[in-house]
């Protein structure tokens, strides 16, 4: 079996890389303190007071919360006003303009930011939200999984046939045929990457990692491989990769050519930076290093994020704070608890594993 890593949470989807301004004060995130979420800027400041029972990252300036008398979900704008009543017992964050919710006793419905219906999925199962213009939806059949597509329209573009689905990225999506292997299909629907390996992940500036058997490789946009399958795991970064050998971490060049040796615990990326979050063993916790594999800033905190702009969040005995490039704190850690969604957009550049990116037939529940 192969080895799952470097994601914090479960289900996909891709946001803008650049979503984080270089830790601007536009920049709000989800924090805990007291079981109730509320927001805060990249100085420490509370902007938005705890008081609702979850909250997921804003995504195109529009928040998903869920408050505590009725447990439903609504959409919030940066000073904390609801824009969209909290009415749904499901809902997606907005990508590309459009969310996924679901009403008591509903069927998946996609709405706009007005919160505007621009059409109800009644025969779904599930129904995440777009990318590139095309939503993956599910009907479920003999107790089988069939997935396809919809368009902007709620026109079925892709017939759903296929036991699973990643998400479109580059005009390309992986599936996964009932003879239990990945292709890549274009927005036709049309098979443009053959079905031959045993799981497949989004494409990444021409790129996508493949795995072959319990090995990892990387093939270009025709299907061909530029890295043959040879790690436990590989993971896009830029134009490099990190990788996983023998249950230890590091980095190699788009030749394949290794620049830092598989040896950390635990690693997230560089992306548009030149710090890298490591882990060098349980004892120590986490640090930063650089390209060359030098630690910049030692390894002393119970766990971290990838750095956005000058900053990067850390967690320090049972908080969390804000420290820059020399690792000094320019948040002293106050804050009990992270939602794990803004962990993973951070430590993801924004192509990350959302627990609001879909929802499910609640009438069928």
């Amino acid at each position: 079996m192969k080895t799952k890593f470097f994601y914090l949470l479960f289900i996909p989807i891709l946001l803008s890389c650049n979503f984080f301004k270089s830790g601007s004060e536009e920049d709000l995130f989800p924090f805990e303190n007291d079981t109730q979420f509320g927001y805060f800027n990249v100085k420490g400041e509370t902007v938005i007071k705890p008081q609702f029972l979850s909250a997921s990252v804003f995504s195109e300036d529009i928040a998903l919360v869920q408050t505590f008398d009725s447990g439903k979900f609504g959409y919030i704008d940066k000073e904390g006003k609801f824009i969209i009543t909290a009415k749904y017992v499901m809902a997606s964050i907005f990508n590309e303009g459009k969310a996924v919710v679901v009403e008591e006793n509903g069927a998946p419905t996609v709405i706009n930011k007005e919160g505007i219906t621009l059409f109800t999925l009644k025969d779904a199962d599930e129904l995440r939200f777009f990318n590139e213009d095309l939503a993956a939806f599910n009907v479920i059949r003999d107790s089988i999984p069939n997935w396809g597509f919809v368009n902007v329209k709620g026109e079925k573009v892709i017939k759903p046939k296929y036991a699973r689905v990643k998400d479109f990225y580059e005009g390309k999506c992986a599936v996964k045929n009932n003879d239990e292997k990945w292709g890549f299909i274009d927005k036709t629907g049309k098979v443009v990457i053959d079905f031959q390996f045993d799981d497949a992940l989004d494409f990444n500036n021409g790129k996508a990692v493949v795995f072959k058997g319990d090995k990892a490789g990387v093939i270009n946009s025709n299907g061909e491989f530029i890295i043959k399958p040879q790690y436990q795991a590989i993971r896009i970064d830029g134009d490099d990769f990190m990788i996983q050998q023998n249950e230890q971490y590091g980095w190699c060049d788009k030749s394949g050519k290794v620049f830092v040796k598989p040896q950390y615990n635990w690693i997230s990326g560089f992306f548009n930076s030149d710090l890298a979050l490591v882990q060098t063993d349980a004892e120590n916790g986490y640090g930063y290093i650089d390209k060359k594999g030098k630690i910049v800033i030692k390894p002393q905190f119970s766990h971290g994020t990838s750095f956005f702009g000058d900053f990067a969040m850390v967690k320090s005995g049972e908080k969390y704070g804000i420290i820059d490039k020399s690792g000094k704190f320019t948040v002293k850690p106050k804050f009990e608890s992270i939602d794990l969604d803004l962990f993973s957009k951070i430590n993801t550049n924004g192509k990350y594993k959302a627990k609001f990116n879909a929802v499910n037939n609640y009438s069928t529940k």
